[in-house]
Order: C-alpha cells, then structure tokens, then sequence
C-alpha cells in the first residue's frame, strides 16, 4: 500500500458502508482537509482504476493511516493537468481511530510518509458542525477562486512551462479589448456556452443540468515581463467552464472575435455553436486557489 500511495494508481471510491453520503454513520467522524497538488503527473482529480488520480492517492493514503477504508470527497473535480492550492476534502473515520491524537500529528504522517511529493495536506481538523445534514465539501461551499496564468512571448522558459500556458507571438494579445470584455462576464448568466460536454453530464445524472452560475469578480492581473494572470471568483463551475472564458477573452485580444459578440456568443447556449469562436485554454495554466465555505 505505501508504494501505491506514493505511485497514487487509485483506489476504488464507492462508498464502501453503501451508506448516503450526506450523513456520518453512528460511531463514526468526519474530518476535512485543505489539499494542495501539482496537477502535472494526474489523470486530473477524480478516481480512476488504471489512472493516476489525485483522489486516488489521497484515499490510499488516507486509508494505510487510520487503517480502514476511506471515501475521499472533494469540493472540486479539476481536470488533467490542473492544479490546486486549496481544494477541500471530507472524509469519514471510526472515531476510535483517532486514539485521543491531535488530528496536527496525523497531517504530519500523511505528509512525510504516505502521500507523493506532488500532493500535501494542510488544516485537517474536525469537519464544523451542521445541523440537519452535516458539512460536506461539496453541498456547504459557497464559491470557489481560480486563477489563470499565461506568458506572451516568443518562448516559454521550461521551468514554467507546468504552470503556465503560452500564448505566441509577443504582441498577439490586446489588453485594453480584453479589459474591456470582462464586465460581459459578470454576475449571474447561462454559461451553456462556455460549458463543454454538458449533455453528456445530464446524461450521465439523468437529469438537466442547471447552467446558470455566477461571476462575482472576474480580474486580470499583469504579473511583471511577459506573464498574466486571471482570476475569476464565482459561486460554481461547469466543467471547462473558466478555461473556455479565458480562451474567449485570448480571441477577443487577438481581434477574432469582437466585444459585442459576446452578447451572441451567450445567447447562443450550446458550446459546439461557439466553438468556431474559441478553443478552451490548455490546462495547465489552471489553478483552483481557494474553496470557499463560511465556517471552514
């Protein structure tokens, strides 16, 4: 086990109790955890049987160190390639488990011993208290902040080249027409148009999925030489969602697409329309940096 922890292959994440995951069995304690990871070496966030996942190597470590089966959840399901400084898990643990020890000595375990280099856990605590339903990462968050890095320029310096996406040649972006298509984005809108494969998730669900999300603050940020940053706080996001903004608002700087088409971009509500628009921006630019909660 502490080699496929290290390797993180996976393991498998039905519930193993068959229980609703909503409710803690009797007996039982949920605790939460900050995560960080380098997407890099991941088959992106959620379990996979012949892939490396950060959900998987984070519940094979989780199970070698209390000893018994472990259903990680996370608030967040980033995709291949993407990384996090603050994603949010929960998971349940037979009280006695715990042994009366400071919750500080089994991070410090899971950090130095079980986990690969390229994920840690930070502020493992006892999950705060809720009444009917109890905490849960994914149903008690009320937003998330990405951020979104690129370097403009004729090359990309290789020890980036993992964390940031490159756009090419050096004056292929205009920023005053990309400033000027971030108010489009704000607030509460279908973001259908943005949002990749999402018949295939009702499908999957069984049920429509609701597109409306909402952009509380969208800001682009230069960080000094050749490299930018976005950031988007939002209240949830379609899969894809952000990296296909960022790849409309690059269009919008190269002049291929103009700031009031974007009205038409989103009444459109169907990414295959827009896709001759613009392509999502590659993953690794990608950064969930915080899951927001109100009492975590």
């Amino acid at each position: 086990p502490g080699r496929l922890s290290r390797l993180g292959v996976g393991v498998d994440q039905t519930d193993p109790r068959g229980a609703d995951p909503r409710r803690v069995p009797e007996g039982w304690v949920r605790l939460v955890s900050r995560v960080a990871y380098d997407g890099t070496g991941f088959k992106g966030w959620q379990y996979q049987p012949r892939a490396r996942t950060v959900q998987g190597a984070l519940a094979l470590s989780l199970q070698e160190l209390f000893k018994t089966d472990v259903r990680v959840v996370g608030s967040s399901r980033t995709d291949t390639g993407v990384h996090a400084r603050g994603q949010a898990i929960h998971f349940d643990v037979p009280e006695d488990r715990l042994n009366r020890r400071d919750l500080s000595s089994f991070e410090q375990s899971l950090n130095r011993e079980l986990l690969p280099s390229d994920v840690r856990a930070w502020n493992m605590t006892l999950a705060p208290l809720r009444v009917p339903l109890p905490f849960h990462t994914m149903y008690s968050a009320t937003g998330k902040l990405y951020s979104y890095r690129w370097r403009v320029g004729a090359f990309m310096d290789p020890c980036d080249r993992h964390y940031r996406a490159h756009v090419y040649p050096a004056d292929s972006l205009d920023f005053s027409r990309m400033q000027e298509a971030l108010p489009y984005f704000l607030g509460t809108h279908d973001f259908s148009s943005f949002a990749t494969r999402l018949a295939h998730k009702e499908a999957q669900q069984g049920r429509p999925v609701d597109p409306h999300r909402t952009i509380r603050s969208i800001r682009l940020v230069p960080e000094g030489g050749e490299d930018y940053r976005l950031d988007i706080e939002l209240d949830g996001a379609l899969y894809k969602m952000v990296r296909n903004i960022v790849g409309c608002i690059w269009e919008v700087g190269r002049h291929n697409v103009r700031v009031d088409e974007l009205e038409q971009i989103f009444d459109a509500r169907d990414r295959d329309a827009t896709n001759r628009y613009f392509k999502a921006a590659p993953g690794q630019g990608l950064t969930l940096e915080q899951v927001l909660f109100e009492d975590y």
